[in-house]
C-alpha cells in the first residue's frame, strides 16, 4: 500500500502500532524495517516468511 502525501494526515498517536506490528510479524517469523530520506516521510517494510503446504 501505498500513501502519497496528500493522503497522510499529521495525527499524534501513542506510538505503540508500529511496535504492536513488529511484535507480531516477529511472531510469526518476520521482520519490519523502516527507510527514511529525511525529507519526503517514511517507507515501512514487512517480510514475512512464505509456508508452502504441499499436503493440500
Amino acid at each position: 500500500m501505498v500513501v502519497k502525501p496528500t493522503q497522510a494526515v499529521a495525527v499524534q498517536g501513542s506510538g505503540l502500532g508500529l511496535a504492536i506490528c513488529r511484535e507480531i510479524v516477529q511472531a510469526h517469523g518476520g521482520a519490519v524495517r523502516a527507510e527514511s530520506d529525511g525529507k519526503t516521510g517514511s517507507i515501512f517494510y514487512v517480510s514475512l516468511p512464505c509456508i508452502v503446504n504441499r499436503g493440500r
